[in-house]
């Protein structure tokens, strides 16, 4: 499965509030993304959480400080074929005008190597709404789905952490 890249000169950078939005209308079946980002770009047909993130569909055009989307179910649990995602932080509230729209969560993706667990630069952002959002209507049309359903957005941040280079180097002396 392919991820369209954006075209030159377009860039989709949404806040905590925008993506819990486009959740939102992805749940109603509604989401329209802004014009000139392709239809596919904000990926509802991969599982995050089947892949190791370097082995992970998001598009030709990302590079470091990119960012890949990616509506999915929330998993129950966080483990993937050679590591697995971490809560880094608690559930933070998301406000728009005062009223709660949902919880943004940040996982950090780490290697187990053999007896070692190795910290990686690569981040998950998990967006959540709560039903309280939705009409009563709305709710009883989606049911189980409002508190299921997740978007996620994945970046690879280079820091302190182990590179990707140093990391092939380890995974390769096993």
């Amino acid at each position: 499965m392919s991820i369209p890249s954006l075209p030159a000169a377009v860039r989709f950078n949404p806040n905590d509030t925008q993506m819990l939005y486009y959740l939102k209308d992805k749940i109603l079946g509604r989401l329209q993304l802004p014009a000139g980002v392709p239809d596919g770009y904000f990926s509802d047909n991969i599982n995050p959480y089947s892949y190791d993130p370097v082995e992970l569909p998001k598009g030709e055009d990302f590079n470091d400080y990119s960012e890949a989307f990616y509506f999915t179910n929330k998993p129950e649990n966080r483990n993937v074929k050679d590591g697995f995602w971490r809560a880094s932080t608690s559930p933070e509230k998301i406000f728009d005008n005062g009223q709660m729209l949902g919880f943004k969560e940040e996982f950090h993706f780490f290697w187990s190597l053999q007896s070692e667990t190795v910290n990686t630069c690569w981040i998950m952002h998990e967006f959540s709404v709560i039903p309280a959002i939705f009409s009563e209507d709305e709710r009883k049309a989606n049911g189980n789905r409002i508190e299921s359903y997740i978007a996620c957005r994945i970046q690879y941040k280079p820091s302190v952490y182990m590179s990707e280079e140093e990391l092939e180097e380890l995974m390769a002396d096993d």
